[in-house]
């Protein structure tokens, strides 16, 4: 393993901390692994939607069907969508 340069502190509500602990018991890994591999996800989410936001308009103004065009409005992302163009 490599060193860590940065160590963070978030608060959990107590469910929330259950539910990480038994997670990690039963796929046999750290707090830190799991929450290290929470954070990459949701970087990755957070710059595809920010990206799907940029070239949605042009893709529209193209005249491609989108699943996510009817939900514009809404940001948040839909695991069930995917982008037909």
């Amino acid at each position: 393993m490599y060193y860590m340069k940065a160590v963070f502190t978030i608060r959990l509500e107590p469910e929330l901390q259950r539910e990480l602990d038994e997670l990690c018991g039963e796929l046999g890994r750290t707090r830190s692994d799991v929450m290290r591999d929470a954070l990459r996800r949701q970087l990755n989410l957070m710059r595809f939607e920010r990206t799907r936001r940029r070239i949605l308009p042009f893709a529209e103004s193209q005249g491609y069907l989108t699943a996510i065009s009817h939900h514009r409005h809404d940001n948040r992302f839909f695991s069930s969508t995917s982008v037909l163009f």
